[in-house]
C-alpha cells in the first residue's frame, strides 16, 4: 500500500483515535466478562472495538517506525492494515444487523456472505498471486478497486439496517439501542468515505486505476474519530476522563525525559550519566505508581465534580436513616443521596406491592410507572446491579420503558424476607459510567436500604399490633355489651318472628302482604344479630394444611351459573400445592365473604365486568388475591374498610371484612385492600405457607 509520508504528528492522531476505541473496548470486555450477556450485540462489540484498535494502532506504530523516504512503497506486512480494516467492516455489519432489539439470528448463508467477502478481500490483500490475473500490478489493483466499494457498502447496509428502529433523542448509556444521532453519524460516514475514495483515487501508467491511496493521517485519524463517536458519545464523561488521565502521565514522561536529557548533557562520566538516567526512570515508575488515585481523585473532583470517597458517604446516609421515617421517606432520602454523591442525573426506587414510587433528579418516571403496575415485573430484573446491555434481554414492556425513561441502569432492592422493588439510574449530562466501586457502592446501598425497610414494615406491624390490641381491649367491652343485648332480643325477635309467619298464612290478602313485610325485617334484624354474635363470640381454630388453589376452585364452581347470568367474567388463576397453614372452613368463609364483596360490587359497574382471583406463593408465603372492576372505594375510607361497624353499603352490618381480618390475624398473616388505577377494589391476603411446601 503506497502513502504519504509519515510523521510524529500522524502517529499521535493515530495513537489518539486507538486510545479512544481502547478505553471503548475496555469497557465493552468488562460489561462482557463481568455480566455474560447472552444479547449477541454485547458479545459482538468487544471484538470490533478491538479490532478498531488494532487498526489504528498498526498505523500508529507504522508512522514511528518507518522513515518518510521507505514509505514510497510500504513493507509487505503493512497490508495486515486491509486484513484488520475488513476484519472490522465485517464484524460491524453483524453488530448492525443486532441493532434492532427483536432482530432474530441471522441465518447461516447471510453470515457466510458477510465473512467470507471480507476474508477473500483480505486474502487478496496478503497474498496477491491468488488473484487470477497476470501481473502482480494488475493483482493488486483489483483489490484496490474492490476495496474501496466493499467499504461503502457494508457501511451503507449498516446504515439501512440501523434506522429501522431508530429511536429519537440523544446517545445516553451504553449502546442498547439506535438513536437518531447513530443515523446522522452513520450516513456522515458512508458520504465521507465516498467522499474519500472518490477523491484520493490514482491511476498507474499501465492503465489500471490502483484505487485510493491513503489519506492524510489528520484526515484519516478524524474519520476514525467520527466512526467511534456513536459508541465514545455514550460514555463521553468517561472517555475524557480516562484521556485526561494518559494525558497527565504523558506529559509527567516527558518532563521526566527532558529532564533527564538535559541533567546527561552535565554530566561527564558516562557510568554516571547512566546510572542518573536509571535512577530518573526508576523514580517515574515509582512516582507514576504512587500518584494513580490521587490523580484519579483529582480528576474526579475538578472536572466531575464527583468525590472520592463515594462509597464511605452512602454508607454515613444509610447509617443515619431510621425505620421510624417510614418506607417512603427512606427511598426518598436514599435517592437524593445516590443522586447527589453519585453524580446522577436523576435515580426512580419503586416499590412493589402498591407501596408507591420516589423519583429524585431529573428522570421520567412516567414509562417506568405505566409497566411497572404493582411491581410484579420486579422478579424478571436481575439480582445483581445491571447495565442498560442487560436490560435487552428483559421482555418488551419493562425493556421498552426503561429505554423511553433514559435509564442506564438499576439494582434490585430485595431483602432475605422479600423484593421490595427496584431503583433505577439515569446518568449525568457527561455519560460517566458506573465504574466497580460505583456498582459496590450502588449493591451495598441498596441492601441496607431492603434491611431499613423491613424495619420499617416490623415497627409499622408492631404498631398495629399495639393499637390493635388497644383497640380489642375497647371491642371486648362493646362486644360484651353487644352480646349481652343481642341475646336479650333475639328471643322476643324469634317470637315476633313466628307469629308474623302465622298471620301470613291465614290472614286476607291485605294482611299478607304487611305480614311478610314485617316478616322480612325481622329476618334483617335476625341477621343482624347472628352477625354481631358471631363477631363478640371467640373463636376456636383448627389449623393444618390447606390448599389454597383447590379451596378457591371450590369456592367459585357452584358460582358459575350465577356469574354467567349476571355477565361476569371471571379470570381464576389459582393452581394447586400452594398449601397453606390454616383453617380450611374460616378460610373458606373468608373468600366467599370477599367474592361475595365483589359481587356486590359488581353490579353496579358497566360492562365489561371482570371478577380477578389469583393463587400465588413465594419466599414462604402463600397469597391469595380477589380484585374486581366495580366502581371501587374512595381513598380516605381504604384505612377503615377492616373497622368494626363501618361499612359503604346502606344495608350493610360492617362486620363481614372485620370478622374476616380477625380470621386472618389469628392465622399469623396479613389482609390489605387497595384501589386500582382503572377502578374496581383488589383485597390481598398472605398466610405462611404450611412447612415443607
Amino acid at each position: 500500500m503506497n502513502g504519504p509520508p509519515y510523521d510524529v504528528g500522524g502517529a499521535a492522531a493515530y495513537a489518539l483515535v486507538a486510545t479512544v476505541w481502547a478505553i471503548v473496548a475496555a469497557d465493552a470486555w468488562r460489561f462482557r466478562l463481568g455480566s455474560r450477556p447472552r444479547s449477541p450485540l454485547y458479545r459482538l462489540l468487544p471484538l470490533f472495538t478491538t479490532a478498531m484498535v488494532c487498526f489504528y494502532a498498526l498505523y500508529a506504530l507504522v508512522a514511528l517506525l518507518l522513515p518518510r523516504q521507505s514509505l514510497e512503497r510500504t513493507p509487505r506486512w503493512f497490508e495486515l492494515s486491509d486484513v484488520v480494516l475488513l476484519a472490522s467492516l465485517a464484524l460491524f455489519r453483524h453488530l448492525a444487523w443486532h441493532a434492532r432489539l427483536d432482530a432474530p439470528p441471522p441465518s447461516r448463508a447471510w453470515l457466510a456472505l458477510t465473512y467470507g467477502s471480507a476474508a477473500l478481500l483480505a486474502a487478496a490483500a496478503v497474498f496477491p498471486e491468488l488473484v487470477p490475473l497476470p501481473r502482480l500490478e494488475q493483482q493488486v489493483g483489483l483489490h484496490r478497486i474492490l476495496l474501496p466499494f466493499y467499504v461503502v457498502g457494508v457501511l451503507g447496509f449498516g446504515l439501512r439496517d440501523v434506522r429501522r428502529s431508530v429511536r429519537p433523542g440523544r446517545w445516553r448509556g451504553t449502546a442498547a439501542v439506535a438513536r437518531a444521532a447513530d443515523v446522522l453519524v452513520m450516513a456522515l460516514a458512508v458520504a465521507g468515505a465516498s467522499l474519500l475514495f472518490a477523491v484520493l483515487t490514482a491511476e498507474a501508467p499501465w492503465g489500471w486505476p490502483v484505487g485510493y491511496v491513503q489519506p492524510p493521517p489528520l484526515l484519516n485519524a478524524g474519520f476514525g474519530l467520527l466512526v467511534a463517536a456513536p459508541f465514545a458519545g455514550r460514555m463521553f464523561g468517561d472517555v475524557l476522563r480516562r484521556l485526561l488521565f494518559l494525558l497527565a502521565l504523558v506529559s509527567a514522561t516527558a518532563l521526566a525525559w527532558a529532564g533527564m536529557l538535559t541533567m546527561g548533557r552535565r554530566i561527564a562520566d558516562p557510568a554516571l550519566r547512566h546510572l542518573a538516567g536509571f535512577a530518573v526512570i526508576a523514580t517515574l515508575v515509582l512516582t507514576l505508581f504512587a500518584v494513580q488515585r490521587p490523580l484519579w481523585a483529582a480528576i474526579d473532583g475538578l472536572v466531575f465534580r464527583r468525590r472520592h470517597r463515594r462509597r464511605t458517604e452512602l454508607q454515613a446516609m444509610l447509617q443515619s436513616l431510621s425505620p421510624e421515617l417510614g418506607a417512603r421517606e427512606c427511598c426518598r432520602r436514599t435517592a437524593d443521596a445516590a443522586t447527589r454523591i453519585l453524580r446522577l442525573r436523576g435515580v426512580a426506587v419503586l416499590l412493589t406491592r402498591g407501596r408507591g414510587e420516589v423519583v429524585a433528579g431529573d428522570l421520567d418516571a412516567a414509562p417506568l410507572r405505566a409497566a411497572w403496575g404493582d411491581g410484579s415485573v420486579a422478579a424478571a430484573l436481575p439480582s445483581q446491579p445491571f447495565a442498560i446491555g442487560s436490560l435487552r434481554e428483559l421482555a418488551p414492556p419493562l425493556r421498552d420503558a426503561l429505554i423511553d425513561a433514559d435509564v442506564v441502569g438499576g439494582v434490585a432492592i430485595t431483602s432475605p424476607r422479600q423484593r421490595w422493588g427496584a431503583g433505577f439510574v439515569t446518568s449525568g449530562r457527561l455519560g460517566i459510567v458506573l465504574g466497580a466501586e460505583d456498582h459496590q457502592a450502588i449493591e451495598m446501598m441498596a441492601d441496607q436500604l431492603a434491611l431499613i425497610l423491613d424495619g420499617t414494615e416490623l415497627l409499622a406491624h408492631a404498631v398495629a399490633v399495639e393499637r390493635s390490641l388497644a383497640h380489642a381491649e375497647k371491642l371486648a367491652a362493646i362486644g360484651e355489651t353487644a352480646a349481652r343485648i343481642a341475646h336479650d332480643i333475639r328471643n322476643p325477635v324469634t317470637a315476633a318472628r313466628s307469629l308474623a309467619q302465622q298471620l301470613a298464612r291465614g290472614s286476607t290478602s291485605g294482611d299478607t302482604d304487611a305480614a311478610h313485610v314485617i316478616v322480612e325485617e325481622l329476618d334483617r334484624v335476625e341477621q343482624r344479630v347472628a352477625a354481631l354474635l358471631r363477631f363478640s363470640r371467640r373463636e376456636e381454630f383448627r389449623f393444618g394444611p390447606v390448599d389454597l388453589g383447590a379451596l378457591a376452585r371450590a369456592v367459585l364452581g357452584p358460582l358459575g351459573p350465577r356469574l354467567e347470568a349476571a355477565r361476569i367474567h371471571i379470570e381464576l388463576d389459582a393452581p394447586d400445592g400452594i398449601v397453606a397453614r390454616a383453617d380450611g372452613e374460616k378460610m373458606r368463609q373468608v373468600i366467599v365473604n370477599l367474592v361475595e364483596n365483589a359481587l356486590e360490587a359488581l353490579r353496579e359497574a358497566d360492562d365489561p365486568r371482570h371478577l380477578v382471583v389469583v393463587v400465588s406463593g413465594e419466599n414462604g408465603v402463600a397469597r391469595l388475591r380477589v380484585g374486581d372492576t366495580g366502581p371501587g372505594v374512595p381513598a380516605e375510607a381504604l384505612p377503615r374498610l377492616f373497622e368494626p361497624f363501618f361499612s359503604l353499603k346502606a344495608t350493610g352490618t360492617g362486620l363481614g371484612l372485620a370478622i374476616a381480618k380477625r380470621t386472618i390475624d389469628a392465622h399469623g398473616g396479613w389482609i390489605t385492600a387497595t384501589g386500582s388505577s382503572g377502578g374496581g377494589l383488589r383485597v390481598e391476603v398472605e398466610l405462611p405457607l404450611a412447612s415443607g411446601s
